[in-house]
């Protein structure tokens, strides 16, 4: 899925483990549901104390109940790593 991109990408360590937390936690319970999640922007460099990173989640079809979770997800991520992650 997103593993490639993350190797390549211009992300910092800590960057890349909270988007590979996301990925994991979103997939275990839910992964099925996914097509696909992958990055889709990068963070402002003039911006260092709010950087963020953009993922896109593609799912099947709508699912309201699975954003909601993601979103949920977000948090906890941020919490644990203090990395805000912005889910599309």
């Amino acid at each position: 899925m997103i593993r490639s991109k993350l190797d390549r990408s211009p992300l910092t360590k800590l960057e890349k483990e909270a988007v590979e937390a996301f990925v994991n936690r979103l997939t275990k319970d839910h992964g099925p549901r996914l097509a696909d999640v992958d990055l889709c922007g990068h963070e402002d460099p003039s911006f260092e104390q709010s950087r963020d990173v953009q993922l896109l989640v593609l799912t099947h079809k709508e699912d309201g109940e699975l954003e909601d979770l993601a979103m949920d997800l977000v948090l906890d991520i941020l919490l644990d790593t203090g990395i805000y992650l912005t889910v599309k």
